[in-house]
């Protein structure tokens, strides 16, 4: 276990396969609780764990685990940081699973077959995805998502959000900003309230197209929607929901 001694504005991660645990909450400075192999009996991921290496610095603290030599499957490693609440998380993440409990600030996330999935992002959020699925409870700052495949599911959007899935679903509890969401062969469900006047530009080419809550021109938000295949609804809905 290594603990950071500073409160750095900043957590950046490289992992190659496994699975980071961010949790964010009262602590004094970001701390690493974890940096082990999935399985103790893989050599190569005990060595990939044995040669991860953790930096500090005014500016950040970085949590590196080595792309492993040679052929074969990727080894998996675990790693667990508990940060800051609202610290911002910057996670490079080719073949790992995401997971971010509390809160945190902003957070870009790359993986290319990893899945996503945050509690409360008060900053930006920002993921490109190969495949897998990305789930976020409460996004507060403006939104970007693109996804190769795998469902996108956003509870609370606060700001305005793009989202753009070319196989997957996209379901959207509660927007209560502009949004731009494109598919092409998924399926778009997103939530607006009926007191709150939006524009609607819905559009599939052969999917049905569905909207609870009336499309008014001018208005200050717009919510634009495009799908190839994909059905599109946008239901009455509200934060509470």
């Amino acid at each position: 276990m290594t603990e950071a001694d500073a409160v750095p504005p900043r957590l950046v991660v490289r992992l190659p396969a496994g699975r980071l645990t961010v949790r964010g909450g009262d602590v004094p400075s970001v701390q690493v609780l974890a940096l082990r192999p999935k399985l103790g009996t893989d050599a190569r991921a005990v060595a990939a764990a044995e040669a991860a290496s953790v930096d500090v610095s005014t500016a950040a603290v970085q949590v590196r685990v080595p792309d492993p030599p040679g052929r074969g499957r990727t080894p998996q490693v675990l790693v667990e940081v508990a940060v800051p609440a609202g610290t911002t998380v910057v996670a490079d993440c080719p073949e790992a699973e995401v997971v971010c409990t509390g809160h945190v600030g902003a957070l870009r996330v790359s993986t290319s077959s990893g899945s996503v999935h945050a509690e409360e992002v008060t900053g930006p959020l920002e993921v490109r995805t190969g495949r897998g699925p990305v789930t976020v409870l409460d996004c507060r700052g403006p939104v970007d998502i693109t996804s190769s495949g795998g469902v996108v599911v956003l509870r609370h959007v606060a700001d305005r959000a793009v989202v753009r899935n070319r196989a997957g679903d996209v379901h959207v509890w509660w927007l209560a900003a502009s949004a731009e969401v494109a598919t092409t062969t998924g399926n778009v469900r997103l939530g607006w309230s009926r007191a709150d006047p939006v524009h609607l530009v819905l559009a599939s080419n052969v999917g049905r197209v569905q909207a609870e809550v009336p499309s008014r021109t001018g208005a200050a938000h717009e919510v634009r929607v495009t799908s190839v295949s994909g059905d599109i609804t946008v239901e009455a809905s509200s934060p509470g929901r």
